[in-house]
């Protein structure tokens, strides 16, 4: 029987659906289910995707920039580098030792090339008329990586050549006692004047190393002497602010070239003497140094003057009873002293050590221990090593030059102790320089004090505790 809807007086079939087992109802019918037939139909859960995004990582893009910016770097160095004024068969060679001394660390393939790019050059008549500044970019490179390599005799020939073009391209070398007295740099430009100046101290510097102390000596009284004729020009303080490319028209500067300031030509020739034990005499030319005053450290003046290039006027008699050679670095330490910006610097400090052990040499214990004294309290001043560590002057303040120089210092004065007959205050200093140089770890102080440490303790034994018949270097006292 079918059912009677409650709601009309009509009957009405009704149609079920069944459902297959397995397969869901997804689409339920609308009209109304016996209870006793309904149950839960399932629905179909929808997602919500959210948009669709490309994530982002800088680090890619980063290196990308960068590479990009290292190769716009390299471009413009390798097109616009001074290297590209050279001729091609010149430029190939730098660039090929350039290469091998910087990056390939093969320094004898380097030397080669920078042979084949000298050849190069001289078969290029042009470049040495017009650009000798090339040629001796060229040479001065490869002086410099001969020394480093320690092949002495060979930087030193180099850099002479690298000399006689800047200076006087038909000058000969130097052989004698006065080589440089007719060569001048006055009528130079003034890169190629600052230059020169530059040379003649390395060239010092190796010849010294060579013991051809003749020709040592030539140029640095060579130098300083151009030195002298640089600060009367008036166009200038006493030193120099040099623009490496201006000057060498090439990739590098050495350091030592930037070091041609009046005070680093005395302080050059001053050392030199010290570390001598003959006379010597001083090459200036008379109109150029009559207002140059040296002063001894009696404050007696010193002008050494020439009456031609041959004749000099000699030091007083008095210095020649004492070490002539500690004489003549006095008043050269004394004066480049009075050159530096700031005398209470760490450079200051090691002037002063020298100027302690010249007057050691000469027996002025009391001037000697007064000196290292001061050069101390400067040296271990603290607010010293602050100012050092913000300035770039030079000399060189460099803090380290500081802790070296204090540990010197107190050696000096346990040798001025020691040579007063005071063993018991020596040994203090000594001391004090052994634990300050283990501080700031430097090696030689360390060793110095400790074989001095060592003497004493030996002449404590044998029963010797002066040595009043003998100056600071070892050498017997004059009477």
């Amino acid at each position: 029987m079918l059912p009677r809807l409650a709601s009309s007086n009509h009957w009405r079939r009704i149609s079920f659906c069944y459902l297959s087992p397995g397969i869901p109802n997804t689409h339920p019918p609308s009209y109304p289910i016996p209870l006793a037939l309904r149950h839960t139909f399932p629905t179909r859960q929808y997602a919500t995707r959210p948009p669709s995004t490309i994530p982002f990582t800088p680090l890619p893009f980063f290196f990308i920039i960068s590479g990009l910016g290292c190769l716009t770097i390299g471009l413009y160095q390798y097109y616009i580098s001074p290297i590209q004024t050279y001729p091609l068969s010149v430029r190939q060679n730098l660039r090929r030792a350039i290469y091998y001394e910087n990056y390939g660390k093969d320094p004898d393939m380097a030397v080669s090339y920078y042979n084949k790019a000298l050849d190069e050059a001289a078969t290029t008549p042009d470049l040495q008329r017009d650009n000798p500044a090339h040629v001796t970019g060229i040479l001065i490179r490869l002086g410099t990586l001969l020394q480093s390599m320690e092949r002495t005799r060979e930087a030193a020939d180099i850099l002479g050549r690298a000399f006689q073009i800047v200076v006087a391209p038909t000058s000969t070398t130097a052989t004698s006692l006065a080589p440089l007295a007719n060569v001048a740099a006055r009528h130079l430009p003034t890169p190629e004047r600052i230059k020169s100046i530059g040379l003649a101290q390395k060239l010092g510097d190796l010849h010294v190393a060579l013991g051809q102390d003749d020709l040592a000596e030539a140029y640095y009284v060579w130098s300083v002497e151009q030195m002298v004729i640089e600060s009367e020009d008036g166009k200038r303080g006493t030193s120099f602010q040099v623009d490496p490319e201006k000057t060498f028209d090439f990739e590098s500067l050495p350091v030592w070239m930037t070091r041609t300031d009046l005070g680093a030509s005395l302080e050059a020739l001053a050392g030199f003497y010290a570390s001598k034990k003959k006379q010597r005499c001083i090459w200036f030319q008379q109109k150029h140094l009559s207002s140059l005053v040296f002063y001894h450290y009696t404050h007696e003046p010193l002008i050494y003057m020439l009456t031609n290039h041959n004749d000099c006027i000699p030091i007083p008699l008095s210095l020649f009873e004492t070490p002539i050679s500690a004489s003549l670095a006095i008043p050269l330490y004394l004066r480049s002293l009075s050159l530096l910006p700031s005398p209470t610097s760490c450079h200051g400090a090691v002037i002063m050590c020298n100027l302690a052990e010249a007057h050691a040499a000469l027996g002025n214990l009391e001037e000697a221990r007064q000196w290292a004294e001061k050069g101390r309290e400067i040296a271990d001043d603290p607010n010293v090593k602050k100012k050092a560590k913000k300035t770039k002057e030079f000399p060189a303040n460099d803090p380290r030059e500081c802790d070296e120089a204090c540990a010197v210092l107190l050696m000096n004065l346990g040798m001025v102790q020691e040579l007063a007959g005071d063993s018991a205050k020596a040994a203090i200093y000594y001391e004090r320089a052994r634990d300050h140089s283990q501080r700031v770890h430097f090696p030689n102080g360390t060793h110095e004090a400790d074989v001095a440490l060592r003497r004493l303790r030996i002449e404590r034994v044998d029963g010797s505790t002066t040595r009043k018949d003998v100056n600071a270097f070892g050498m017997p006292k004059t009477a």
